[in-house]
């Protein structure tokens, strides 16, 4: 008689497909739409949103069994960061901007946690590192030839041309760098690592013509970092280290004090010198922002501003000393600096909460250099070693992009720790627990879609309206501010209100009501806008109520103290006011020796300068009756 085996049919797994992975990745560096004012950060911030959710949605069985039983401490400490991020909304000033801003780092956390699951994958993820490598390289190449033909290797040039699809030719060396070190990390499991070596040395190239000092200094960082952990943890590199260390390192200052000597008078030489930076206009700038950030620090100890904020409280310790900001009413909205952004903007509590995240990393790499595969490590480290200097000059954690290729390393230097592994602290994660974070990650994604739809629709009606304003299309311009308004993006670009826009058109038609309801709105969004307290008291002049307006006109002249426009009309409601003395001392506030940069500079120069002239004339006048 024949036994009867009872079959059990267990529901198979679907794991994430490499198709899948390559998705995930592109749809966050290289998706993007045209029609965005910023064409390649709101787009990818929905592109990946989606993709990440449909991974969700398809694998979840995956993700719950795959899912480790226990929490790692780097695993704790970036949930801590997203955490506080997300508490920061509570304090910050325009809700907007600190989700947005709390949002793009959930998508570093669904990165990191997909990048930690999918390790099997290093095939894919090699295939991956190579094409983006050879992708940016070919663009850039591309780029930076034309720019060439057309200019030499002029570095302001190369901003308008060589960016690639990263936003500019800064962004575009970050991501190439951070490319260059994946492929870096994949090199011994290449079939032909010569040709791989090739490429590296290539993109390096690549990246010393595109002049960006930050991503210069990353990149001797990463060098350095890989070569004192290799030769820490391998002796056969370190003997191989200690041989050629001097004559490679003579070789690259000769190579060095020859461009800068040969190209003093060229771009790339005044690059390549240190000496020159100090006293770039770049350099005061950012020691300018800094030190106002350091300023502002010391009101908001603790908590910071909330996410997001950074570019709206800028202004309130005042911009004087700062040229483009003060003249050419530049704005800056990053920091250029992560580290004290976050700081700003997160509190004590945020910048240590990161910094542990980001030490923790590098402890776990470092702790256990001597064993396990040594290069992996020693590149890992390289990589957040280079991300972390590109931070502290540059602005990578604004960009989808570098939150994927970030998100990326940081999961590896946990999954590449032995010290992690097996020895560090330990949180237990309950069942219902892991399917209650899934679910809370969906939601969360799906908030995504609808947060990012509605900037998409926000900055695709806000670049229309632009034109409108560039062409002199008042009513266009109008109709477009008022489309571009919604829930999720109330400030464009250079953190103007949008509403602000608006108001300037109803100030320009004379229609006071109007411009001054959606002028005073405007300042409840940004209250350190100069020009905005400057149009909306401009608004109240034209219903004769100087005395309101007086201090708008000189709480815009306090922020930009070489405001002309705010100090003439302060000038003027004196005048209408009847304190002769005060209107003539804010006429003699007036920087009659600006030098105008443009012709249209020179005519608005001029209009000051007759403006002035009549006002004291007036003076003149009244004081003699």
């Amino acid at each position: 008689m024949k036994s009867k085996t009872k079959t059990t049919n267990t529901p198979t797994i679907s794991t994430p497909a490499p198709f899948y992975t390559w998705l995930l990745v592109l749809s966050g560096t290289v998706f993007f739409l045209p029609q965005c004012l910023d064409r390649y950060l709101i787009s990818r911030f929905f592109a990946l949103s989606l993709v990440l959710l449909v991974g969700l949605v398809f694998f979840h069985r995956y993700f719950l069994s795959a899912a480790k039983k226990t929490l790692l401490l780097p695993d704790v400490l970036v949930l801590l960061w997203y955490g506080w991020n997300l508490a920061s909304i509570a304090w910050a000033y325009n809700w907007s901007e600190a989700v947005f801003y709390t949002q793009k780092v959930f998508l570093l956390l669904l990165v990191y946690g997909y990048f930690r699951s999918v390790q099997e994958q290093q095939p894919t993820l090699r295939q991956i590192a190579l094409s983006l490598s050879i992708l940016a390289m070919l663009l850039l190449g591309a780029q930076i030839a034309y720019a060439f033909s057309q200019f030499g290797l002029d570095n302001e040039h190369l901003y308008d041309y060589a960016s690639g699809i990263w936003g500019n030719k800064g962004l575009a060396s970050d991501f190439l760098l951070l490319c260059l070190l994946w492929l870096g990390y994949s090199f011994p499991q290449f079939k032909k690592p010569k040709r791989i070596l090739f490429i590296i040395l290539l993109g390096i190239l690549l990246i010393v013509l595109l002049q960006t000092r930050a991503v210069y200094l990353a990149l001797a960082a990463a060098v350095l970092a890989y070569v004192s952990l290799r030769s820490v943890g391998d002796t056969g590199f370190r003997k191989l280290a200690l041989k050629w260390a001097l004559p490679g390192l003579a070789t690259i200052a000769i190579c060095w004090a020859l461009v800068i000597t040969l190209g003093k008078n060229t771009s790339l030489g005044q690059r390549l010198n240190p000496a020159t930076y100090l006293n770039s206009a770049s350099a005061n700038e950012r020691r300018f922002v800094w030190y106002k950030t350091d300023l502002l620090n010391q009101d908001h100890v603790w908590l910071g501003v909330g996410n997001g904020s950074w570019k709206i409280w800028l202004p309130s310790k005042g911009i004087q000393g700062a040229y483009r900001l003060q003249e050419e009413h530049v704005v800056f909205t990053r920091a250029h600096n992560d580290f004290l952004e976050i700081r700003a903007e997160l509190g004590l509590i945020g910048i240590i909460l990161y910094g542990c995240f980001l030490g923790a990393l590098l402890w776990g790499l470092v702790a256990g250099i001597r064993t396990g595969d040594v290069h992996r490590k020693s590149v890992l480290a390289a990589a957040i070693t280079a991300y972390c200097t590109i931070q502290y000059f540059d602005f990578p954690r604004e960009r989808i992009d570098m939150q994927v290729l970030s998100g990326f390393f940081f999961a590896l230097a946990v999954s590449n720790s032995d010290f992690f592994q097996k020895k560090g602290p330990r949180v237990a994660i309950a069942p219902w627990l892991k399917k209650s974070a899934l679910l809370c990650c969906v939601l969360g994604l799906l908030f995504n879609l609808v947060l990012g739809w509605y900037r998409i629709k926000g900055e695709t009606a806000n670049a229309l309206m632009q034109k409108a304003q560039f062409s002199n299309r008042p009513n266009d311009q109008l109709r477009y501010a008022q489309k571009a308004q919604n829930t999720f993006y109330q400030m464009d670009d250079t953190a103007t209100p949008l509403i602000a826009h608006e108001g300037a058109v109803y100030l320009s038609r004379k229609d006071v009501a109007a411009a001054e309801q959606a002028l005073l709105e405007a300042i409840a969004i940004s209250p350190w806008n100069y020009q905005i307290q400057n149009n909306y008291a401009a608004a109240l002049t034209m219903r004769k109520d100087f005395k309101e307006a007086v201090p708008h006109f000189e709480e815009a002249v306090r922020i930009n103290p070489r405001y002309e426009e705010g100090k003439i009309n302060l000038a003027y409601s004196w005048i209408m006011l009847g304190d002769l003395e005060k209107a003539q001392a804010w006429l003699q506030q007036m920087d009659t020796t600006t030098i105008p940069q443009t012709t249209q500079d020179s005519i608005i120069h001029q209009q000051f300068l007759q403006r002035k002239e009549r006002y004291e004339q007036v003076i003149k006048d009244k004081m003699k009756q």
